[in-house]
């Protein structure tokens, strides 16, 4: 599922350069996959993010990747639809197609990782 097509998130601002992804996105905290995860305590599934991350990384890139490697992945907060709008992401290209990538709000991590995309 491409999340950003089925109106899980819209991006707000996005800028690329050959080694970092910077962009903005509010999270629509009315998607139904919210029904089921978690009924009146909506927060953000980790694969989510992880699909965020690739989408954007895909929109930079234009052309269809594949997370071949994760090396590390940490969720150091809730993401909570509701409270966390809008929300960073960042992706910084190490070589290749290698990289580190987090997501925040304001000044605090929510989730940070690093790997490797195939594509």
């Amino acid at each position: 599922m491409i999340l950003q097509k089925s109106d899980f998130y819209s991006t707000i601002s996005f800028n690329a350069t050959a080694d970092h992804i910077a962009a903005t996105v509010q999270i629509n905290p009315e998607h139904a996959i919210f029904e089921g995860h978690f009924p009146g305590q909506p927060v953000v599934p980790g694969v989510c993010m992880l699909q965020m991350v690739k989408e954007l990384a895909e929109k930079a890139s234009e052309k269809k990747l594949q997370l071949r490697k994760v090396a590390q992945v940490k969720y150091l907060q809730v993401l909570v639809p509701k409270w966390d709008n809008p929300i960073r992401l960042q992706i910084d290209w190490k070589d290749a197609l290698s990289f580190a990538a987090t997501i925040q709000r304001e000044e605090q991590i929510i989730m940070k990782m690093s790997g490797q995309f195939e594509g």
